[in-house]
């Protein structure tokens, strides 16, 4: 009896301990919570006012500190602080402002790349990227019409980069504007945006005055493909100008349009080494370029590097190895162009031979198929079990 009382006792004291314990443990972390808060407070009050005061060092420290804090109430105090007159400040609110990632400084970013420095550009264009977009477009479209030259440019520039649909129609008025800094930059955020309906202002910019405006609508040209733009892009191949050169024969290749092969190929002469190679890679692009003949005839061609080169496309497109540029080859005074004649009739030899054992293969195995479908199943006999 004595026992059994005591055992009573002792689990209820045990169970009493035990949820005091609990009780207690559950107090300390709810007070040590409500202590981090406040203190966590007391500092975010104190950064806040810290960043007005005179010494340049303690308002860089609270910008950082205010970054890595995280709490976007700061957001406007630290929009505030990029008006500041010292460039260090407004780089270091820049990187707290990229790292809260709130799209109500896209408007006081824009405003800061107005000064002449090239690193607080770079975060600033950072910063505006990791915003969230729907917030971030429509912002941009108010500043695509700014007077300050920086300000509109990179807001376009954006709004290019972000895929803005509805960024269209400013960015063709601004391919009017008299400064080739705004036709540029619209050119380059069209070029990025990829929309069809942008065609035929880019169309008209392939005759613009300025050098930069042309390279962006030839590129433009390029990559969306424009068929339409071929003969005013081959009237550019004979540009002085070895940067517009180069980048029109970028654009026939991406565009991959057949009636560029022989106008390509009559600049291999003039070219340097790095013209010829965008050259051939062109051709090697386009579909069934009839351009043989005239391979041909350049493997007799008074430059030695222009008849390697016309003999190495001869083994990548000619499909007779006894092709009179290749024989005609085999015989030229230079090493390095009988090597490559030698290289491009075993290239295609090699091609003949895949293709005589690919005509071998393939009726065989249409053979064998419909021998396999047409093939009956034999009936087996079942063998009766014996009776017992």
């Amino acid at each position: 009896m004595g026992l059994a009382l005591f055992n009573t006792r002792t689990s209820f004291f045990h169970k009493h301990t035990v949820s005091h314990f609990v009780c207690f443990c559950s107090l300390a972390v709810l007070l040590c919570f409500i202590g981090h808060q406040q203190a966590h407070a007391s500092s975010f009050d104190e950064w806040i006012q810290q960043l007005r005061a005179n010494h340049t060092q303690k308002r860089i420290q609270a910008a950082i500190s205010l970054g890595k804090l995280g709490n976007k109430k700061a957001v406007p105090s630290l929009c505030k602080a990029l008006k500041d007159k010292n460039i260090s400040v407004k780089i270091a609110v820049a990187h707290a402002l990229q790292k809260l990632n709130d799209a109500r400084a896209t408007g006081a970013l824009l405003e800061t790349s107005m000064r002449h420095n090239w690193k607080l550009h770079w975060i600033v264009w950072r910063a505006i990227q990791r915003f969230d977009r729907a917030k971030a477009a429509p912002i941009l479209r108010k500043y695509m019409s700014h007077p300050h030259m920086k300000v509109r440019c990179l807001a376009m520039g954006l709004s290019g980069y972000i895929r803005d649909k509805k960024a269209l129609p400013l960015l063709l008025n601004n391919l009017k504007e008299e400064r080739f800094e705004y036709r540029r930059q619209a050119v380059y955020a069209l070029l990025l945006l990829k929309d069809k309906r942008a065609i035929p202002g880019l169309y008209r910019m392939l005759n613009d005055k300025h050098r930069l405006v042309r390279l962006g609508a030839i590129t433009a040209m390029g990559k969306m493909k424009v068929n339409k733009a071929v003969p005013l892009l081959l009237k550019s191949l004979s540009s002085k100008n070895k940067l517009v050169q180069m980048s029109t024969i970028r654009a026939l290749s991406d565009i991959g349009d057949r009636r560029a092969a022989i106008p390509l190929l009559k600049m291999l002469g003039e070219g340097d080494f790095m013209v010829r190679t965008l050259i051939s890679k062109a051709i090697l692009r386009m579909k069934k370029p009839n351009v043989i003949p005239t391979l041909t005839l350049l493997c007799k061609h008074k430059k030695e590097e222009v008849r390697e080169m016309a003999v190495e496309l001869l083994g990548k497109l000619c499909a007779k190895p006894r092709n009179a540029g290749i024989l005609f080859a085999l015989g030229d005074p230079v090493k390095d162009v009988r090597r490559a004649a030698i290289r491009a009739q075993k290239r295609i030899k090699r091609q003949c031979r895949k293709k005589r054992e690919q005509a071998v293969r393939l009726p065989m195995a249409v053979m064998s198929v419909k021998l396999r479908s047409t093939k009956k199943a034999i009936p087996t006999k079942k063998k009766k079990s014996p009776k017992k």
